[in-house]
């Protein structure tokens, strides 16, 4: 065998390794986002997700497993090249960031992929992140809502005849009392009976 066809041979062998590998990874992935859609439909899976997410609620947990899926998506599309640094700054910067549940996320997260990268485009893209996240500004707290204007109580009065009469248009000699009532209406429905005399 020459020489040439040697390298040949070599060079499939080596090409075909690195299409099986990739294959191999495509799967695993996959197998990954199928996991996690089960996880964020229902939360019986939910709950198998470990100790270490207990602190969250379950809107929260399902917040977390869908944000890592798109920086997932994203480290990956850096280390095939279709996202360079700019594009995957400016993503960060103007989307991830800039939402408290991507701020807690990555707040998170950023230890574990910073640790956890397995190459050089790897580290450098949660490079990328970690420094789009320094360099966002936090989101300042949501203003707390105003509190309803409480109602005041309103006086409904009904006036009843006492001792004496009317006559004609005139107040007999017996000067009258007069009993009103006083009924207080709440914001709640309910009501209070009060009753006093004007003299």
């Amino acid at each position: 065998m020459s020489g040439f066809a040697l390298i040949g041979v070599v060079s499939s062998l080596v090409l075909q390794g690195k299409e099986t590998r990739a294959t191999r990874k495509e799967s695993a992935r996959g197998h990954h986002v199928q996991l996690m859609e089960m996880a964020m439909r229902d939360p019986v899976y939910l709950d198998c997700w470990g100790s270490p997410d207990r602190h969250r609620s379950p809107d929260e947990l399902r917040q977390h497993l869908y944000l890592n899926l798109i920086v997932s998506y994203w480290e990956m599309r850096y280390q095939v090249g279709d996202m360079p640094d700019r594009v995957s700054r400016s993503l960060a910067t103007a989307e991830l960031f800039t939402t408290t549940p991507g701020r807690r996320f990555w707040a998170e997260a950023r230890i574990h992929r910073l640790r956890a990268a397995k190459n050089r485009k790897m580290r450098r893209f949660n490079e990328i992140m970690e420094s789009a996240y320094q360099a966002t500004p936090e989101i300042p707290p949501a203003p707390a809502p105003p509190e309803a204007p409480k109602e005041k109580p309103r006086l409904v009065a009904g006036v009843a005849a006492g001792a004496g009469h009317r006559t004609g248009g005139r107040v007999g000699g017996e000067q009258a009392a007069f009993r009103a009532r006083a009924i207080s209406v709440g914001s709640d429905g309910s009501d209070g009976d009060r009753t006093f005399y004007l003299l």
